[in-house]
This record gives structure tokens, sequence and C-alpha cells, in this order.
């Protein structure tokens, strides 16, 4: 029931359609009609893809020619390996992702906060992503996290309150 949103990372636009996250793994569904290029990033998790449709090109540093990948090709990429990406027209892939989620923030969202401005799928991505991360954790894991977000909460109060009484005094 999740929708289709754009998605802007290492200069490559898609659409991608989660269906499983967790802080630990997704999978989704994720491509392009009309082709895109751009860098893998260089991340804590590893990648599995599984073309569906159309074509992929990827090289490494220093391979001097690309590799193909076409329908029922399987592409990997390592946790802490990068690559470089061309989709000639279109692709669609599966992906499964494995290792820190949360570390990939920064990769998957920072085109759409500085380069192309796109505030709406920001949101749409985070809403489908915690909704997505709430349904993975077990009720205890769920109350961890709600009393460690209660206890941040707690303690920026605090800070700010005890920051706003320590003002400038007058000197006589």
């Amino acid at each position: 029931s999740k929708p289709w949103i754009f998605n802007n990372a290492g200069g490559v636009m898609l659409q991608m359609k989660l269906y499983h996250a967790s802080l630990t793994e997704y999978i989704m569904i994720w491509g392009t009609p009309i082709g895109s290029e751009g860098h893998t990033g260089r991340h804590l998790a590893e990648f599995h893809d599984i073309v569906l449709d159309g074509e992929a090109w990827y090289y490494t540093e220093g391979q001097l020619t690309r590799d193909v990948y076409t329908p029922g090709d399987y592409v990997f990429v390592g946790k802490g390996e990068s690559a470089g990406m061309h989709y000639p027209d279109h692709v669609w892939m599966i992906e499964y992702a494995r290792g820190s989620m949360p570390a990939l923030f920064p990769f998957g969202l920072a085109d759409g906060l500085f380069s192309t401005l796109d505030y709406k799928t920001l949101i749409q991505t985070l809403v489908i992503y915690f909704s997505l991360l709430m349904k993975s954790l077990s009720r205890g894991q769920k109350l961890a996290m709600g009393t460690l977000a209660g206890l941040s909460l707690m303690i920026l109060a605090m800070r700010g309150a005890s920051g706003r009484r320590r003002g400038r005094r007058k000197r006589a």
C-alpha cells in the first residue's frame, strides 16, 4: 500500500517502493523509465540487486571496462565498496540491503536537502521508512526506543531551561 516515491541519491534520480524496512535491512523495488547515472556511495551496508527489466552498467575504481547487467543478473556492492553506475534507457531492480540503515540517511537524503530541494519526497521517505520500521520492531524494542526518545527530549528540555537561566550579569 506504500506509494512509489522519487529518490535522488549520488546523482541518480529514480523512483522506489519500499516493502520492508528495519534498523538492519530493507527490501524495495526501484528504477527509472528514462535512464540515469551516478555514484553508489560508500556505505556501512551491502546491497544485493537483481535486474528485473532494462540494463545497468557498473564499474569500480581502476576498472576500465563496464560490467553490463540485464534481466535476471545479480549485482552486489559490498560494505565500504563503491561503483559508478549508468542506466542507458530504463531499469527496474529489486534490492535487498543489509547493514546499518540509519547510516544511509545522509546519502539518501542529501540531494533532496541540498540539490533538488524536494522536501515533500524527503518527508514521504522518512514517514514510509519509520512506518515500516515500527512494524518490524517488537513490543520491547518499541518501548525501549520510546523511553530513549523521551529521555533525550527531557535532557534537551533541561539543558534549554538551564541555558536560559545563565544570562549575562550586568557589571556595576
